[in-house]
């Protein structure tokens, strides 16, 4: 099967967009985050969870405890 293609920069854009609301709602710090960053991250983090796990994965956003993370969830 031919690979599929980076989820859009649009797509990118709102995990990122909801990640910097999300963390200064928790008051915790964004004044290093990056966009470019972000998506050279999530980039990695998906390439490596799907040689780990054999499926694709879609970036979320959890806040827990006050504390804000990113999730991986199985693409659907």
């Amino acid at each position: 099967a031919a690979p599929e293609a980076p989820p859009s920069k649009d797509k990118m854009r709102d995990v990122f967009d909801n990640f910097v609301a999300a963390r200064e709602q928790a008051g915790q710090s964004t004044g290093k985050l990056t966009f470019d960053a972000f998506k050279q991250q999530l980039s990695k983090q998906r390439t490596k969870l799907k040689s780990e796990r054999g499926y694709e994965v879609d970036f979320g956003v959890s806040v827990k405890d006050g504390k804000v993370s990113l999730v991986a969830r199985r693409k659907k």
